[in-house]
């Protein structure tokens, strides 16, 4: 075996994973959102990009079936409807909301401490696969988001599931951004 081989064969570490992922600075990913919630008879499957950009600008642009979009920037929340209506709210109004946001940001700021606090994680790697598992930590959060479950490749994150406390279930996967394979 050539030396380096066995280096190769190692599953990269939840460290190594959040070091990764705090040194991307922006990225747009096309993504596909499957939502199996109970009151419809079939999944709702929605089509857009996720648009990140360092160090607390989140955008979700829903392109299909319906245009929407939700953009976080700082501490301010904005969605924008299928009809253009746009409503603006701080985070600070928002507990529950401003709860998940902050896993998603300490994930990508590479904040093991935040995620840690808020949330009970389990982290499994196969080489440069890996899959994070987040059940909040607080009791009011729990009775809204059962559990995210976030997978990736190295620094891309691939796919993100998420379990309501109700039992829908969402299940988004990200594409690799233009110029990155698989």
């Amino acid at each position: 075996m050539p030396a380096g081989s066995a280096l190769a064969a190692e599953s990269i570490s939840f460290d190594r994973v959040l070091q990764d992922l705090a040194a991307v600075r922006a990225v747009d990913v096309p993504f596909t959102e499957t939502r199996h919630i109970a009151i419809l008879t079939k999944p709702l499957i929605l089509h857009g990009t996720l648009i990140y950009r360092r160090p607390d600008f989140l955008e979700k642009k829903v392109t299909a079936p319906i245009h929407q979009r939700f953009t976080l920037n700082g501490d301010q929340v904005t969605l924008v409807d299928a009809q253009g209506e746009k409503r603006t709210i701080s985070l600070d109004m928002a507990p529950e909301v401003s709860s998940i946001v902050g896993a998603y940001r300490a994930l990508l700021r590479g904040d093991r401490k935040a995620l840690e606090f808020n949330y009970w994680t389990k982290f499994s790697a196969q080489n440069n696969h890996w899959e994070l598992q987040l059940e909040p930590k607080a009791r009011k959060l729990s009775q809204v988001i059962k559990s995210v479950v976030i997978d990736g490749v190295s620094a891309r994150i691939t796919r993100i599931t998420t379990e309501q406390a109700n039992g829908d279930r969402s299940v988004m996967r990200l594409q690799a951004p233009a110029g990155q394979g698989g």
